[in-house]
């Protein structure tokens, strides 16, 4: 149980047959380094953990990030002051009367200390963590309707959000927490969000976006580890990223593009993937409802769009939205009604349940580590398909899926040598890691 798939010996026999899919690898051919899987550490998830007994807390935090007998999650995604799963509306430089404050006099950092904590465990079990961090708005006294929820920030401001975000990251720092990667406003292309929106936000036009990114933020970003992703909304919209990203790809400390998954499909993605070639590419952001989809659908379209294909188009790496809910969805902060976590943490037993979404990115993330090179692998049978990797310890992994309804027998060749074969029932998906001999 658990998050426990069959291992691969277990696949290894079965009735021979005479066409077997051929898989080929070539671990010569290097495609995109992978960051890794995750999920976001909302306040919503850390609300729910607080129900937990010590020993039921471990247990939460093997299962998310132990490299052996866990998922290894390795991708974490820190909202920064309020979202639509936070406890309450704030931000960082909340002040009396919305009174300006540009020179951040009165910046608070109290609030990040529930997600410094939390890194820190989870990095006592997978030490290569990699985090981005991503605020939801500006304070309220920067933006044009003097308000948390929607609204744009002042140009006059941009300088002193810069300030803001660069001291968070300071913050992190202090606390021997490196952030790796930023981006500057979570789905800033709400239209409606340009006067109000039920939860926190913040309307950025991209042109607005390419002006404070260039002109406010990179300056300041210079000589710093952090990097920089662009857009941070939708796979149909990501087009309005494009003169963002051209813009300012010049830039050592722009890493590439962040994408949502609530607007569009797959192909979308591959789309905009393909007007980029070779720019890390990120899923920042998704999220299945609690009752619209099957377990099997939800499975396969997760190992569909945020591991197997996505990672074939180029995504290097994925996260869920909240790591953890309870059984409505919640707490909620008027956002989302029906979200469901990558686990759900049950209100009134505590019982911790690993949902599909959970389980579809555990089956990639459990045999690569962050820092694995994908390689390059080749089906024979458009019902199979397969993603291989070079990791950082010298071994190899696979994850190989047979998409048909009839079990089906793989030879896979790596380099030309010997096969590997393998038996997968209907709809299995395997996930293997070597030593090559």
């Amino acid at each position: 149980e658990g998050i426990q798939t069959k291992k691969y010996q277990d696949f290894t026999s079965g009735t021979p047959s005479e066409n077997p899919t051929i898989v080929k690898i070539d671990t010569a051919i290097l495609h995109q380094s992978m960051i890794g899987f995750g999920g976001n550490i909302t306040e919503s998830c850390l609300e729910n953990l607080k129900k937990l007994s010590p020993s039921d807390k471990e247990n939460f935090f093997k299962i998310f990030f132990d490299q052996k007998s866990g998922a290894g999650f390795s991708y974490l995604r820190v909202p920064i002051g309020a979202n639509d799963f936070s406890i309450g509306d704030y931000s960082l430089n909340d002040t009396p009367g919305n009174k300006p404050d540009p020179q951040l006099k009165l910046y608070n950092p109290k609030k990040l200390q529930v997600f410094i904590q939390f890194i820190q465990e989870a990095k006592k079990y997978n030490p290569d963590i990699k985090l981005i961090m991503t605020p939801w708005t500006a304070p309220a006294w920067m933006k044009d309707t003097k308000s948390l929820k929607g609204g744009q920030i002042k140009k006059k401001y941009y300088r002193a959000y810069s300030d803001y975000l660069i001291k968070t990251i300071n913050e992190f720092e202090s606390k021997g927490i490196k952030i790796d990667q930023m981006t500057i406003l979570n789905e800033p292309l709400i239209g409606y969000a340009k006067e109000h929106w039920d939860f926190p936000q913040t309307y950025m036009s991209p042109q607005d976006q390419s002006h404070f990114i260039q002109d406010s933020l990179l300056p300041k970003l210079k000589g710093k580890q952090t990097k920089l992703l662009i857009h941070d909304h939708n796979w149909d919209n990501a087009h309005a990223a494009d003169p963002v990203f051209a813009d300012n790809k010049q830039n050592p400390a722009v890493q590439g593009i962040a994408y949502h998954c609530y607007g569009g499909s797959l192909s979308d993605l591959q789309k905009n993937l393909k007007n980029h070639p070779g720019v890390p590419a990120f899923n920042t952001e998704c999220t299945s409802s609690l009752n619209h989809h099957s377990d099997e659908d939800t499975f396969n379209w997760w190992q569909d769009t945020q591991s197997l294909d996505a990672i074939k188009s180029g995504i290097s790496g994925s996260l869920g939205w909240n790591l953890c809910l309870d059984e409505k969805g919640g707490p909620q902060n008027n956002g989302c009604e029906d979200c469901r976590g990558l686990m759900t943490i049950d209100s009134k037993t505590s019982a911790m349940t690993l949902n599909p979404e959970f389980k579809a990115l555990a089956t990639t993330s459990r045999v690569l580590d962050s820092g694995s090179i994908m390689i390059d692998s080749k089906e024979s049978n458009p019902q199979a398909t397969s993603i291989a990797f070079k990791n950082p310890d010298g071994s190899l992994s696979m994850v190989l899926k047979n998409k048909s309804k009839i079990s089906q027998a793989y030879n896979v060749n790596v380099d030309s040598c010997a096969s590997k074969k393998y038996f997968l029932p209907a709809g299995a998906t395997l996930s293997v890691r070597w030593f090559p001999d």
